[in-house]
C-alpha cells in the first residue's frame, strides 16, 4: 500500500480536460505515389482504414499554435501536479552533483604522426566539454591543465545563444592544422560542419556545409573531407566530398545515392587509414563500397582537384537480402577482414579476402577461429600484428586477440586468446580512441554496476593495465554488491537479470550474496528496453546511487528483443512475430521479483524502451508495477509505422513488421500501445490485463524536436489515456483510485533530451523524485 504524499497527489486536483477527437482515416496497404512495401502483391489492396482521433496533434514543423498549447498545458499540469517534490527533486540533484568530478579530464590518445595527443576535458560550472590537445606525452592532471594544452574547440563557446546545442563529431586534419566539428542547435540531429584553422584560430570562410549527418572523415590530407546528407525522411542517403583547393576554393561531388529507403548510408576510415568505406545497411543487409584514398589523393593531386572522385568507389561485396557484413583492412596481406552472418551463420563468423578480389565468393572462414555458435560476434578492429574481435558470449561483452600469421599471402591466425576480468558481470568496450594503427596494445572500457568507467590498456598478449578509473567524489564501491539472477519466463526461458544495492549493516561479506539479496524486500526499480538487438548492460551509472542509497535495488531485465544471449535472442524471439516476448519477458520479470524481493515496483524505459512500457503496462496484472517512467516512448506503432513519409519506419519494417500486410496488421494493433489503452478494469473484465485505472504513476518526457520518436507519440498517448479514462468516470465506471498521469515536453531539445550535462542532471534528478515520492519514499528514508 502507498501511503503519504505520493496519495494525496492523486486527489490534489483534476486531470487537464482531454483534447478534441478530430477522426481521422489512417490508410493500410496500397496508396497511390507512397511506398506502402517493396512487394505490392504482399500489402492490403484496396487498403484497409483505421481511425485515429489525435493526428491532428502531428504538426511535422513544430509551428501549431494549437498543438504547442496543448504541450504547454500539459506541462503546467505536470508542474503543478509536481510542486510539493521541488526541493526534494534539488535534494536529489545536488546528490548527483556531488558524485560528479566537475573537472576532469580522458587519457589523451594519439592521433597521426606528428604527435599530437588530443582529449576532452571539463571544468566545474562549465556545461559542456573542451576538446584539447598537447604534445606531452604525460597523462598526470597536473600536466593536461597547464601551459602546454591548445584548446582546439570549447564547446561552451559554441553553445552560447543556443537553446540546444549537440556537437556531433571533432576531427583534426591529417596536418594537424584544422579540425572540422558538426553542430545540432535544435534537437533534430541535423548538423552544420564547420572547419577551424587551429593556428589562424579562426572558422575557415566559407566552408561551413549544411544539413548533414554530422560525421565528418577527412582524406590523406586536408584537400579531401567526406561527409553524408540525409533525405526528407531523415535517413542518410548520400555520401559526398569537399576538394578543397590552395585558393580557398572548393567544390563538392556527390559520390554515392542509396535510393532504397530500407537503407542509412554511413562512411568510415579503414584503421590503416588506407581505404574508405561507404556503407549501406538495412535491418538485415549490408552492401560496402570503398576508395583507395591513396589513389584518389594522387588523382586529386594531379588534376589540381579537377578529378571526379565517383570512379575511385569500387563496390565489396553486392548485397545479398539477409546477408551482413562489417569490414576492416588488414593491411600487411592486404585482405579485408569480416564479421559476417553469410552462408546462415547467425552468431556471425570471422572471415578474409583478398582486397582486389573482395566479394562474397572470396571469403574464407580463419582456420584458427573457426564459427561458434556460442560466440555471437560484433565486429574486428584490425592492427598491423593482430586483429581484435568484440562479441559477445556467456551473456556478456567479450574481447578476442588474434595474432596474425603473416608472410604466406593468405591472412590467417596463429593465436587466438580471449580476454580475461575478475568481476562476475561487467562491460567492456573497444574504444574509439584506438586511432595507432601498427601499435601493440589497445584501449578499453571497462566497468561493472559497481566500478566505475576504467580506461585499460590491453597489449596483444592480454594483459589488461588500468591507466584511469574515473573519479566518483562520495562513492564507496564497498559499500555496494552487484549479482545476476534469472527469472522465468512464461514459456520456460530464463531471463537473465542484473542486479546492483546498498548492503545493509547485516550484510556479511564473503556470504552467500544472493541468498542475502533475497532475504529482505525492498523497492525495487527495473530497467528494460529489448529491441533492435541492443544490450542494455551491467555498467555503471553514478546516477544511480540516490535511489540506491535509499534502499533501492537496481535490476536490468535483459529481456528477449536485445542480443545479450546472442543474435537468436534478438533475431528469432524478439522481432516480427516473436515481440510480444519482450513485453511478457518484462512482465515475467517483474513478477518474479514480486515474488521473492521486491516490496513496490518501478519501471523505466526509453524510446523503444518506451513501447515496452506502454505495451506492458497495457497486458500486466493490475498492480505488478507501482510507478513507470516512459522516455521518449514509441508507443504509435501502427501509425507511425504505416506512413514512409516518418523517419525509420521504411527502414523498421524490418524490425516489427509492416502494417501495410495483412501478415504484421494484426499482430502490431495487438501490443501498439494507443492500440490497447483499456477501459474496463481488469477485476471487471476477469482477465489479468489492465485497464488505464489500473495503472501504475506515470511520467511520459518528450522533446518537441525529437527525429526518432516525434513528440506527437506521447502527447497522442496521453490524450487516449485521459480520454479513456473520462469516459470511464462518465459511465460510472468504479474507479478506487486514479493514477498519476504526466506529460512533460522539452520544447527545446530531442531524442536525447538535454545536451547541457547540468540540465541532463537535473531532469533525472526529477525522474527520480517522481519515482520515490509515488513510492512513499521521503527524503529522509536513506540507509
Amino acid at each position: 500500500m502507498i501511503s503519504g504524499r505520493a496519495a494525496c497527489v492523486r486527489t490534489m486536483s483534476a486531470f487537464p480536460r482531454p483534447p478534441a477527437r478530430v477522426p481521422h482515416q489512417v490508410k493500410y496497404g496500397v496508396v497511390e505515389g507512397e511506398n506502402r512495401g517493396s512487394v505490392k502483391e504482399a500489402l492490403f489492396d484496396p487498403a484497409v482504414t483505421r481511425t485515429d482521433p489525435y493526428f491532428w496533434l502531428r504538426d511535422d514543423d513544430r509551428k501549431s499554435e494549437k498543438v504547442i498549447d496543448y504541450l504547454k498545458e500539459e506541462n503546467d499540469y505536470c508542474k503543478s501536479a509536481t510542486e510539493h517534490i521541488e526541493s526534494f527533486s534539488s535534494e536529489i540533484y545536488l546528490e548527483m552533483k556531488s558524485h560528479l568530478k566537475e573537472t576532469d579530464q580522458e587519457v589523451p590518445w594519439k592521433v597521426g604522426s606528428l604527435g599530437w595527443r588530443y582529449f576532452t576535458r571539463t571544468i566545474e560550472g562549465k556545461s559542456y566539454k573542451l576538446h584539447c590537445r598537447t604534445m606531452s606525452e604525460s597523462n598526470a592532471e597536473e600536466d593536461l591543465q597547464g601551459d602546454g594544452v591548445e584548446v582546439v574547440l570549447d564547446e561552451n563557446e559554441v553553445a552560447k545563444g543556443l537553446a540546444h546545442c549537440d556537437v556531433g563529431c571533432v576531427t583534426p586534419s591529417p596536418s594537424g592544422r584544422l579540425v572540422a566539428y558538426s553542430v545540432d542547435s535544435t534537437g533534430y540531429e541535423t548538423y552544420k560542419v564547420y572547419l577551424r584553422d587551429l593556428e589562424a584560430k579562426a572558422l575557415v570562410e566559407n566552408e561551413v556545409i549544411e544539413e548533414t549527418t554530422g560525421d565528418v572523415t577527412w582524406g590523406l590530407d586536408d584537400s579531401v573531407v567526406f561527409y553524408s546528407k540525409q533525405d526528407k525522411a531523415h535517413r542518410p542517403h548520400q555520401l559526398w566530398c569537399r576538394v578543397r583547393g590552395e585558393g580557398g576554393e572548393a567544390s563538392d561531388q556527390l559520390l554515392f545515392q542509396e535510393d532504397d529507403e530500407r537503407f542509412w548510408l554511413g562512411s568510415w576510415k579503414s584503421r590503416s587509414g588506407k581505404i574508405l568505406f561507404c556503407g549501406c545497411r538495412s535491418k538485415e543487409t549490408t552492401e560496402v563500397w570503398m576508395i583507395d584514398l591513396a589513389a584518389a589523393h594522387e588523382a586529386v593531386e594531379s588534376s589540381g582537384g579537377a578529378v571526379d572522385l565517383k570512379a575511385f568507389l569500387k563496390i565489396v561485396s553486392p548485397r545479398d537480402q539477409g546477408t551482413i557484413y562489417k569490414v576492416d583492412h588488414a593491411e600487411a596481406e592486404n585482405h579485408l577482414v569480416f564479421v559476417t552472418n553469410a552462408w546462415g551463420k547467425q552468431e556471425f563468423t570471422l572471415c578474409a579476402a583478398p582486397v582486389d578480389k573482395p566479394s562474397k565468393e572470396n571469403w574464407f572462414e580463419m582456420e584458427s577461429f573457426k564459427y561458434d555458435p556460442a560466440k555471437y560476434l560484433l565486429g574486428a578492429y584490425c592492427f598491423k600484428d593482430f586483429v581484435v574481435v568484440s562479441g559477445r558470449e556467456g551473456g556478456l561483452t567479450r574481447l578476442w586477440i588474434l595474432r596474425l600469421s603473416l608472410g604466406s599471402g593468405k591472412l590467417d591466425v596463429s593465436s587466438c586468446q580471449r580476454v580475461e576480468f575478475d568481476e562476475e558481470a561487467y562491460e567492456v568496450n573497444f574504444s574509439a580512441r584506438n586511432k595507432v594503427f601498427d601499435a601493440d596494445e589497445f584501449r578499453v572500457i571497462y566497468s561493472s554496476m559497481v566500478t566505475p568507467d576504467s580506461t585499460m590498456m590491453i597489449s596483444s598478449s592480454g594483459v589488461a593495465t588500468p591507466i584511469k578509473v574515473e573519479e566518483v567524489p562520495h562513492y564507496d564501491p564497498s559499500m555496494y554488491a552487484t549479482l545476476r539472477l534469472e527469472a522465468p519466463a512464461r514459456d520456460g526461458t530464463m531471463i537473465p537479470l542484473s542486479v546492483v544495492f546498498k548492503k545493509n549493516d547485516d550484510f556479511v561479506e564473503g556470504g552467500d550474496l544472493k541468498a542475502q539479496f533475497m532475504s529482505r524486500r525492498r523497492p525495487t526499480y527495473l530497467y528494460g528496453y529489448g529491441s533492435y538487438g541492443a544490450c542494455m548492460d551491467p555498467s555503471f551509472g553514478m546516477s544511480r546511487l540516490p535511489l540506491l542509497d535509499r534502499g533501492m535495488a537496481y535490476v536490468i531485465a535483459h529481456i528477449r528483443g536485445g542480443s545479450e544471449l546472442g543474435r537468436k535472442w534478438y533475431q528469432t524471439e524478439g522481432k516480427y512475430l516473436a515481440k510480444c516476448n519482450t513485453f511478457d519477458d518484462f512482465i515475467d520479470c517483474g513478477k518474479f521479483l514480486k515474488e521473492h524481493v521486491a516490496s513496490s515496483i518501478a519501471i523505466e524505459g526509453r524510446s523503444a524502451g518506451g513501447l515496452l512500457i506502454g505495451a506492458s503496462m497495457n497486458r500486466a496484472p493490475p498492480g505488478l508495477f507501482d510507478v513507470a517512467v516512459a522516455g521518449v516512448p514509441f508507443v504509435d506503432v501502427m501509425t507511425t509505422m504505416c506512413d514512409p513519409s516518418i523517419p525509420l519506419t521504411v527502414i523498421e519494417w524490418e524490425e516489427w513488421g509492416n502494417p501495410n500486410e495483412p501478415k504484421y496488421h494484426d499482430y502490431i494493433l495487438g501490443y501498439s500501445p494507443i492500440d490497447n489503452v483499456g477501459a474496463e478494469s481488469s477485476a471487471q473484465a476477469g482477465s489479468e490485463k489492465s485497464g488505464v485505472q489500473d495503472y501504475p504513476a506515470l511520467l511520459i518526457t518528450a522533446g518537441l524536436h525529437d527525429p526518432r520518436v516525434a513528440y506527437w507519440e506521447p502527447a497522442k498517448w496521453m490524450a487516449t489515456m485521459r480520454h479513456t479514462l473520462a469516459e470511464a468516470k462518465a459511465a460510472g465506471a468504479d474507479i478506487r483510485k486514479e493514477p498519476l498521469l504526466l506529460l512533460k515536453t522539452d520544447l527545446t531539445s530531442g531524442h536525447f533530451s538535454a545536451s547541457d550535462r547540468y540540465k541532463w542532471l537535473k531532469e533525472r534528478s526529477f525522474d527520480y523524485a517522481f519515482v520515490l515520492d509515488q513510492l512513499g519514499m521521503t527524503p529522509k528514508a536513506k540507509i
